[in-house]
């Protein structure tokens, strides 16, 4: 990974905010001009008006103070509106940008991972990344100006006891410098725990992982593992938060000992007339002035510390592989009106199991054709292949004699309708759901004609009932209808993709999809199925065996071979397929 320096890094980072910083810059030089008018009006107010008991000079200077703590105050209030602004679009544009990418991470990255513990990881590092935009650190600009003007204004006082107030700040510095390798080292930690309990959750927070729990009784091993992981994030926070504090302490400590030497040091200076007791309140003032601002920088090397680590596992996350760039320059599809799809001699596998070997099969528009299969053949990665989410290992897919990674991805993708044999429904209404929420535009009256909709009769709310959270409101083959009606009507759409579509089908509804199937001439279709009432419907057979393709032009080419080889009759074989 490219290390590049903090600061550049963080300069990057807050560029696109960089007018709002200058502006921030130039209020607090205004605030930091006031601040060190402050203890001389107060110096004056004290040696010329109170000491001398001239009434008009105390009236003038006290409104003089007052205008000026009021200006500060407002112009205070002006950079935390200006901060409070910076962060929140900074937040937005943080977690707009993991949604962006995660979502376009390469299939392998999800299928190791998964997608919730990724993003749960990479909210982690913008938590701890946008502190560089909350009042403390945005704060810098008007305390760096801060301590330079205050340190000039204590050397124009007296410069002795300057050189001893001066001298708290590199000591300062020193101490926090000794504490950043602990904290960022804790912080590293921090991390790595949070990812441990984000791999936990990803895989406990679903609704699979929730029933097994009910029905092997894990309550009390889930929450026993759920405890063991927050105690470990507790210990995690907790140190890093001691570690902070220790650093505050021992640098106030050794603050609080020089300053408090002030009072030894101007006695004798206020003894031998050469400091008055206004200068010296004045001077006690500008010391606050400095210890604050000091204090807060020197925290702000500690946060550095701890964003830094947060940056690191950050850009490991944007590092991660997307399918297609957005830059990358790819070749249009249009809607062509034919098209073939060919597997040329395609071979794929995982680390170094193969999957498939040598695939080579055609998919013309039109053509309706059964894939089948045993359980792990590779049938789903077959359909894996074609739909782009993973790559061949050996071998060429092409549309039209092209490779199909040469095209753009989505425009790609929106050539399939997809119907997987657990489909998934997003939380809102069935009308919502065929639709995907105005991406295809029909109205209700048009879906009350399709014969496998006729089950949102029997609904108070018909095409406008919730589905609820995971599809609980409907049953799994009314989900799986849902499903296949939205492919089927999803805009330019030239292949249906369909797993076992009627798995969870009563005899009619069955008979209601074989006959919408027959229907269906502008589009090929891709039916994995075992049922021989499904395979006599299509135009071509493919079977995966051994990670090969084999094709038969007919139902009963596919029966005749399966008996030739396997010895047995056609109903075993195809309930084997």
């Amino acid at each position: 990974m490219d290390k590049k320096g903090i600061w550049r890094r963080l300069f990057i980072i807050l560029f696109p905010y960089r007018r709002t910083l200058i502006i921030s810059i130039f209020l607090s030089i205004i605030v930091t001009i006031i601040n060190a008018a402050i203890p001389i009006v107060q110096q004056n107010l004290i040696d010329k008006g109170l000491m001398q008991q001239d009434i008009n000079v105390l009236l003038v200077l006290t409104v003089i103070l007052i205008a000026l703590a009021l200006i500060a105050g407002a112009i205070a209030y002006l950079i935390s509106v200006l901060q409070i602004d910076v962060n929140l679009k900074f937040t937005r544009s943080m977690h707009l940008e993991v949604l962006r990418h995660s979502l376009r991470l390469k299939s392998s990255y999800l299928r190791n991972e998964g997608i919730l513990k990724i993003i749960n990881d990479a909210e982690y590092n913008i938590q701890t990344i946008s502190r560089i935009t909350e009042s403390n650190f945005f704060a810098i600009f008007l305390q760096v100006f801060t301590v330079i003007g205050v340190s000039l204004g204590l050397i124009i006082i007296e410069w002795k006891l300057a050189l001893l107030v001066i001298s708290t700040v590199p000591i300062r510095f020193l101490i926090t410098k000794l504490f950043n390798k602990t904290i960022s080292k804790a912080s590293k930690n921090a991390i790595y725990v949070n990812r441990n309990l984000h791999k936990w959750q990803s895989d406990s927070y679903n609704s699979g992982a929730i029933n097994e729990i009910k029905l092997w009784n894990l309550y009390t091993k889930k929450n026993n593992e759920f405890e063991n992981l927050l105690k470990e994030r507790d210990k995690t926070s907790k140190r890093v938060g001691l570690i902070i504090r220790r650093q505050d302490l021992f640098g106030n400590a050794v603050q609080d000992i020089i300053l408090n030497m002030i009072y030894i040091f101007s006695a004798f200076l206020i003894w031998g007339d050469h400091l008055t007791i206004g200068g010296l309140l004045s001077f006690l003032t500008y010391t606050n002035f400095l210890t604050q601002p000091v204090g807060l920088i020197a925290t702000l090397k500690m946060i550095i510390s701890q964003i830094e680590p947060a940056l690191d596992s950050y850009d490991e996350f944007i590092s991660m592989e997307e399918e297609q760039s957005q830059t990358e320059d790819k070749k249009h599809i249009g809607s062509p009106q034919d098209f073939e799809i060919k597997f040329e001699t395609v071979c794929f596998s995982y680390s170094e199991k193969m999957v498939l070997s040598n695939i080579c099969l055609n998919i013309q528009a039109g053509e309706k054709i059964a894939l089948v299969g045993d359980n792990g053949s590779g049938k789903t990665t077959l359909i894996n292949l074609l739909l782009n989410f993973y790559n061949p290992t050996g071998g060429d897919i092409t549309l039209n004699g092209e490779n199909i990674n040469d095209f753009n991805l989505e425009e790609y993708r929106n050539l399939f309708g997809v119907v997987s044999q657990s489909p998934y429904l997003f939380q809102g209404t069935i009308y919502e759901n065929i639709t995907v929420f105005g991406e295809t535009e029909l109205d209700e009256d048009s879906l009350k004609h399709i014969d496998l909709l006729s089950f949102v009769k029997k609904f108070p709310n018909q095409l406008q009932t919730l589905v609820g959270s995971e599809s609980g409101n409907i049953s799994g083959g009314e989900k799986q209808k849902i499903a296949f009606v939205r492919s089927l009507l999803k805009k330019n759409t030239k292949v249906l993709i369909l797993d076992e579509p009627t798995s969870n089908y009563d005899v009619q509804s069955e008979i209601d999809f074989g006959n919408l199937l027959v229907s269906i001439s502008d589009k090929a279709v891709i039916l994995i199925t075992h049922r021989p009432e499904m395979l006599k419907k299509v135009d071509k057979i493919i079977q995966i065996y051994n990670g090969e393709s084999f094709v038969f032009d007919s139902y009963e080419d596919f029966v005749r071979v399966q008996i030739e080889q396997k010895g047995e009759s056609n109903e075993y074989c195809l309930q084997n397929n």
